[in-house]
Order: C-alpha cells, then sequence, then structure tokens
C-alpha cells in the first residue's frame, strides 16, 4: 500500500528510484535518518559524507519530482522516539492513500428516491480514483442473514456491551434482530473484501425485509468500530 524510502547518505538516486518506479500508483515516504544530532569539534570530510541523508533524501526526492509522483517527507534522529511515531504516522496516512486506490466499497440497495446526492455512478468513481463499487444482491444479502447462527448474534451483542450501553426498552427480539444485520453484514463485508460500504434499510434490505427486518443502526456502527466504515445511505 506504501513504500518508505531510507536514504543512508549522498548515493546514485537511481537505487531507491529504481524501487519506486515499477509501482506508478504506490504512495512514498522518504525518512531522511539521522544517526546523530550533534557535530562535535572533530567532525571531517569522512563524518559529513557518512552522514549526508539529507542530501540522500534531496537526491531522491528530486527523481519522484521530476516524474510528478506526490511523498511526504520525515527527517530526524533515527532513535528518537517522536521522530519514529512521526515517520509511522506518515507511512499509516500513505498506505490509507495507497489502499483507497484499490479500495471495494459496497452498496446494499439503492438511495431514496430523490438523493442523487448521495449516489455514484461506479464507472466514473473507479476511472477518477481506482475505487470499485461491489453491488451486493437482495438474494446474497437474504442469504446472509439466514446464515447467523444464535453464537453469531451473541457475539455481536457481548461487543456491543463492551463498547456501549445498551437497552433493550423490553423489545429483546428487536435488538437480536439488528445483531443479526450486523453479523451478516461483517461476513459480507469480509466476503467481498471491502473497505467501506452503505446500506439502504428502509426497504428490502432493511425494515421491510422478508425475514429478518431492522434498521440498521447497529450494523453500521459494529462495521466502523471494526474500520470498516458504513453508512446509511440517506
Amino acid at each position: 500500500d506504501a513504500v518508505l524510502l531510507v536514504p543512508t547518505m549522498a548515493t546514485p538516486a537511481t537505487y531507491l528510484w529504481s524501487a519506486v518506479a515499477p509501482n506508478p500508483g504506490v504512495p512514498v515516504v522518504v525518512w531522511a535518518a539521522h544517526e546523530t544530532g550533534t557535530v562535535s569539534a572533530d567532525y571531517d570530510m569522512v563524518d559529513l559524507c557518512r552522514h549526508s541523508q539529507n542530501v540522500g533524501a534531496l537526491m531522491v526526492g528530486n527523481m519522484l519530482s521530476r516524474h510528478g509522483r506526490p511523498f511526504s517527507v520525515v527527517a530526524g534522529e533515527r532513535d528518537d522516539p517522536a521522530v519514529r511515531a512521526e515517520v509511522v504516522g506518515a507511512v499509516g496516512a500513505a498506505a490509507v492513500a495507497g489502499r483507497l486506490k484499490t479500495a471495494r466499497i459496497g452498496r446494499l440497495g439503492r438511495p431514496l428516491d430523490g438523493y442523487a446526492n448521495v449516489d455514484v455512478d461506479p464507472a466514473a468513481l473507479r476511472a477518477a480514483t481506482g475505487i470499485e463499487i461491489v453491488d451486493v444482491s437482495l438474494e446474497e444479502w437474504s442469504a446472509a442473514l439466514a446464515a447467523v447462527g444464535t453464537a453469531d448474534v451473541e457475539r455481536v451483542l457481548a461487543s456491543v456491551h463492551r463498547h456501549a450501553r445498551l437497552d433493550d426498552r423490553g423489545r429483546p427480539a428487536s435488538v437480536a434482530a439488528a445483531a443479526r444485520m450486523a453479523a451478516a453484514l461483517e461476513a459480507t463485508a469480509d466476503r467481498h473484501g471491502l473497505a467501506a460500504g452503505a446500506i439502504n434499510c428502509r426497504g428490502a434490505f432493511g425494515v421491510e425485509g422478508a425475514e429478518h427486518p431492522s434498521l440498521a443502526c447497529l450494523a453500521v456502527t459494529h462495521l466502523t468500530r471494526r474500520g470498516v466504515p458504513f453508512a446509511c445511505t440517506g
């Protein structure tokens, strides 16, 4: 999803460039990782060459810029925890950007009538970003709901209880139906390798479902907490 380049000194940029050139869509982070933060009285030309990480970063940065490759730079002492944390953050952000280029977004049901603001043309989206829309059919969704067992429902409810207060208000069957939907949505996301998604639970995929009608509020919250953000299409 991302590439981290760590030039240790001023060396021919071709070597580092050759690692990223064959992968034009992968985001890049350059880390000028200094071995030391001090210059002693006997600092000489050998030390200057040995500690030329900034020059190495400039050289590969030149190649990246010349070829129109966006990148971020972190400069600082290699063993400084704050610098390392900055590197982790930069690589994490780059990886998110890289993953989005191949992301699959699930779509369960069509938007409500007139809600054109939340709709998107799949072909246009993929051409512009690389993101793929995965349409989940009602038949597949019904099968996913039917496949959820009692243990799956209890697992979801146990997870919810760890993170929120849940009051069934005298309607335990409604809460169980919502948990069933959460488990089914979880299984559907895993099966398709989804990075995100949206569901219209105001129709056959939700409250008008033949076997297990429910709203999807609990389901989208459960998936989002797992790192797969889901939304209601409204």
